[in-house]
């Protein structure tokens, strides 16, 4: 909804159920091209020289005010006069308007109002402070309660000062239920290993979810626990090799078990605790990390999209979750530009897969050039041996809900077929215990659009539990298949021997298709928990 674009985030439909489902305000890929359509001349690139014109975008003459009241702020509201609030500062979105990727809709739903929280749950990789500096008006004025409150008792348990804060008497306390059980970890020793046990009470965790940095004698472990992220953050005692292996149990136990550089040396100690050590926050809350990556491979999937296959630096583990992306940053005429691309496989033959992606050294990117993009055209131009700065994986897609189905159906459109990559080498080539069919309704422009389409073919004649069916909205007068656009005889023909409530529906592809889809899905008797949209 607020500035950036470009986000993929799978996420569970919100509002799902209430009749008024919007959802999000990209696509799969990132690419930010076919979220919203804009006019000529204000595509980023354009906003961002805009904002380097001198030209002033404030509307308040340039003067920064000290200080805005929410009162001040509630007044700025329609398209023509529309303020923000983020992070405590409030900036004049008017002139971005037309700009805006998500559409003006989605934009002026921060109009007047902290938006923060929203533009949190959408945005929080956007660099905000560097997208929107020329428009920044000044800062919120922050607000007290007016009446004051008691103190509870003194305590010292969990407060350096031995006083508890003052708590508001109608305030009811979080029950123990409520509140995040931080992991717990133990370490032991061999004389070749150091292993590494933390216990995180969450049965879903998976190898995936691990990240491991490891440079010098910097130890980062980041570990995704659904919404919450827990770190281990050490200053080790001696060297370890660059060799990991991280193990999952259905109890929430992980192990990491590490290779000593020196086999036979006693470590009296772990290492010293550093920053982030033994950290719990919420996943919207965590910096991100980015690491320099290497491109190793590239080839063309289409006329317009590469496959892009990138190293991750020595010393770091990073196995991405089906249907969970990276976000790549660069810096453009000083404004940091992010986007996010779903990670891929390099085929979806199983014999074909690379073997470090097991190891977590490497992953693969598809990404479609738009030629007068802020970030593809630099991305298509990238020669093998050059870098690129991309963030630890995010997303919200849970592998194990997989286990609930047994059909599963996936709707794509264009680029949004990335998401469907890894779930269709799953449940297909690695014969995954539950799901026993999977169908793909992938939708297109032109033949010529389709991103694998040999491959797609040939897995569907090899095997009987995959059926793949093209749609196109400009077909050619050779063409024998499927016409036209999303339309409930189209899911149906898709979903027709399929029980309801038995089968998972994921979808993605460009707002009005997720959202149409999305309705149509629900107008054939889908509810939310058959549904999951892959977002953006």
């Amino acid at each position: 909804m607020l500035p950036g674009g470009g986000l993929s985030v799978p996420t569970q439909l919100p509002g799902a159920g209430t009749g008024n489902l919007t959802v999000g305000t990209s696509n799969a890929t990132g690419s930010g091209r076919n979220k919203f359509a804009l006019k000529p001349g204000r595509s980023l690139m354009d906003w961002i020289k805009l904002g380097k014109s001198g030209k002033d975008l404030t509307g308040v003459g340039g003067v920064r005010r000290q200080e805005v009241s929410i009162e001040d702020l509630k007044q700025h509201n329609k398209v023509d006069d529309a303020w923000i609030s983020v992070r405590g500062r409030v900036y004049n979105v008017t002139p971005y308007m037309e700009f805006h990727p998500g559409g003006l809709d989605e934009l002026m739903r921060g109009a007047g109002i902290d938006a923060t929280r929203l533009f949190d749950e959408i945005h929080r990789w956007v660099n905000i402070e560097s997208m929107l500096a020329p428009c920044l008006i000044g800062k919120l004025q922050e607000t007290r309660p007016v009446k004051s409150v008691k103190k509870s008792p003194p305590s010292l348990a969990g407060n350096l000062n031995g006083l508890a804060p003052p708590v508001p008497q109608n305030v009811r306390k979080a029950t123990e239920a409520e509140t995040p059980t931080k992991p717990r970890y133990d370490w032991l020793q061999t004389d070749s290993e150091i292993h590494i046990e933390v216990y995180t009470k969450h049965p879903s965790i998976q190898h995936e979810d691990v990240i491991i940095d490891y440079s010098g004698s910097e130890f980062l472990v980041t570990m995704t626990l659904l919404d919450l992220i827990f770190t281990i953050h050490l200053d080790l005692e001696n060297k370890l090799e660059y060799e990991y292996k991280v193990k999952t149990y259905p109890n929430g136990k992980c192990q990491l078990i590490l290779r000593k550089s020196e086999q036979g040396i006693h470590w009296p100690t772990l290492g010293r605790p550093l920053m982030q050590h033994q950290s719990l926050v919420k996943s919207v809350e965590k910096k991100r990390n980015y690491r320099s990556c290497e491109l190793i491979e590239r080839c063309d999937v289409s006329h317009d999209t590469l496959l892009l296959g990138f190293q991750l630096p020595q010393g770091c583990r990073m196995c991405v979750p089906v249907g969970h992306h990276v976000y790549i940053r660069r810096n453009i005429q000083g404004t940091e530009v992010v986007r996010s691309y779903t990670v891929v496989l390099p085929s979806l033959v199983s014999t074909e897969q690379d073997t470090r992606l097991l190891e977590g050294r490497v992953f693969y990117l598809m990404v479609k050039v738009y030629l007068d993009g802020a970030m593809t055209p630099h991305i298509g131009n990238l020669n093998i041996g050059d870098t690129l700065e991309i963030s630890n994986s995010d997303g919200n897609f849970l592998e194990k809900k997989l286990d609930s189905f047994t059909n599963l159906v996936l709707l794509a459109a264009g680029t949004g077929f990335t998401p469907m990559i890894k779930l269709i080498n799953k449940t297909v080539s690695n014969k995954h215990k539950s799901i026993k069919d999977t169908k793909l309704m992938f939708f297109n422009k032109t033949e010529k659009d389709i991103l694998w389409h040999e491959q797609l073919n040939e897995l569907e004649a090899a095997n009987e539990r995959f059926a793949v069916s093209h749609v196109l909205s400009q077909a050619g007068s050779d063409w024998s298949g499927l016409t036209g656009r999303v339309s409930l005889d189209l899911l149906k023909q898709c979903t027709s021997q399929q029980n309801i409530n038995n089968t998972l529906v994921c979808v993605c592809g460009p707002i009005a298709f997720t959202n149409q889809t999305i309705r149509l899905l629900k107008d054939i008797g889908y509810g939310d928990t058959q549904l999951h949209a892959f977002l953006g």
